[in-house]
């Protein structure tokens, strides 16, 4: 026997092998722990010096803010310049009928009606269209007419289902298009609704 062994053979005789193999797993207890401590000292310097390099870029939302409008006359222009153009309630209305069969939706009878609004310098044109189909293609409809003409506001939805179980609904969809005054169109005139509809 070597002089090591025989000194562990004497060592757990005097303290017992139940103490030997106690220490032995204390001992890899405290190695886990030290390893763990390292890892979490070294995440939380990393989250320190992601902490403070967002604090010196500047937040998306203080960009936002700040090319905001802010006054009374900065949102009117900016109304002023979303405004579409009266003459051109034809490709409008064309748009509308294009999303519409993109995304799969019966547009058949129209209703339009132009009101001028002298004290504010621009016209309302409202648009009414009882619509079928399931609700997303509705839906995508709705939102692609909004993208599409940004002058545009839904009004109002109005959802009717035959029954608890049909996927189908009846719907019907007020836009109302926001359109700067046109010089050479009457006050009455109402643009001639796209075939296939009515007024």
């Amino acid at each position: 026997m070597t002089r090591r062994r025989l000194t562990a053979e004497v060592l757990v005789a005097r303290i017992g092998a139940s103490t030997v193999v106690a220490a032995a797993v204390l001992l890899v207890v405290v190695c886990a722990a030290l390893w763990h401590w390292s890892q979490v000292n070294a995440r939380l310097e990393r989250t320190q010096a992601e902490l403070a390099a967002a604090r010196a870029q500047p937040t998306p939302g203080t960009t936002a803010a700040s090319t905001r409008p802010t006054g009374n006359t900065e949102r009117l222009a900016l109304f002023e310049r979303t405004l579409g153009k009266r003459s051109d309630l034809d490709a409008h209305l064309r748009a509308v009928f294009a999303a519409a069969k993109r995304n799969g939706v019966a547009l058949t009878v129209g209703e339009y009606r132009l009101v001028d609004d002298s004290a504010g310098g621009f016209s309302r044109y409202h648009v009414s269209f009882p619509v079928g189909g399931v609700f997303r293609s509705i839906e995508q409809f709705s939102e692609q007419v909004l993208a599409d003409l940004p002058f545009a506001a839904l009004e109002e939805v109005s959802l009717k289902r035959d029954s608890v179980g049909s996927r189908q609904l009846e719907a019907r969809l007020r836009f109302v298009f926001f359109l700067a005054p046109d010089q050479v169109a009457t006050s009455g005139a109402t643009p001639a609704p796209i075939a296939g509809t009515t007024q």
